[in-house]
């Protein structure tokens, strides 16, 4: 009984990784459109933020396709 949860919860996981993957690609957008809107001192940084957010999103995808 407890294997057939077993990959359940990878799918969810996976399914969750793939939403938070989207969402650093969301972030990235957004702050793309407010650096076009507002210009400020900080829209480089935010703008390799965002883009350190999309690699570590796709690094933790890729640690749990090979982890789990």
């Amino acid at each position: 009984r407890a294997a057939t949860r077993f990959p359940a919860s990878i799918l969810g996981v996976g399914l969750f990784l793939l939403l938070y993957l989207g969402f650093s690609l969301v972030v990235v957008r957004q702050v793309k459109l407010m650096s076009r809107t507002v210009t400020g001192f900080l829209e480089k940084q935010l703008l390799v933020m965002g883009w350190f957010l999309v690699v570590l999103a796709v690094a933790v995808f890729i640690f749990s396709l090979v982890w789990l």
